[in-house]
């Protein structure tokens, strides 16, 4: 994958998140979890803004390259594979996916797994990435990922 799509991926992950928070707020019934939640939707909406913003960043520097491959049905459709494949399903299948969830606890395990897996994705992106702008945000991004972890594993049993 090329620097861009390797950003497309990454905006990608962060929507997912932002989407699946958005609806455990909606179904949780703890007070603390929900705060909790939506406070974390906040931030991977923050976290993909700056995705979208190197993205940008990095299709100016290329001069007159052509992305238009990237926004293709079967390309987005491809990424979004990947997204599903690492935590979350289509984005159109996120809610029926919360309302599976029983307990607020599993609500919490499968956010630590999908913190987990971006931690994954950005340990890789700031190993591989050609850009330092890239590998700065990536760590800073690792680092966020696990106070996440830390506090959706202090909310359960809440």
């Amino acid at each position: 994958m090329d620097e861009l799509e390797v950003l497309q991926l990454a905006g990608m992950m962060e929507d997912s998140g932002y989407r699946f928070y958005l609806e455990a707020a909606k179904h949780v019934k703890n007070d603390k979890v929900r705060e909790l939640v939506t406070h974390l939707a906040k931030t991977e909406l923050e976290h993909k803004e700056v995705f979208d913003g190197l993205y940008e960043e990095l299709l100016a520097d290329k001069g007159n390259y052509d992305d238009s491959y990237l926004f293709n049905e079967e390309v987005e459709k491809f990424f979004r594979q990947l997204v599903s494949d690492a935590v979350f399903p289509e984005p159109d299948a996120v809610p029926m996916m919360v309302q599976k969830l029983k307990t607020t606890d599993e609500v919490l395990d499968l956010a630590i797994k999908a913190e987990k897996a971006s931690i994954r994705y950005y340990e890789k992106l700031a190993q591989e990435s050609r850009l330092a702008k890239t590998r700065k945000v990536a760590e800073r991004l690792i680092k966020e990922e696990k106070t996440h972890i830390e506090d959706l594993q202090n909310m359960r049993g809440a």
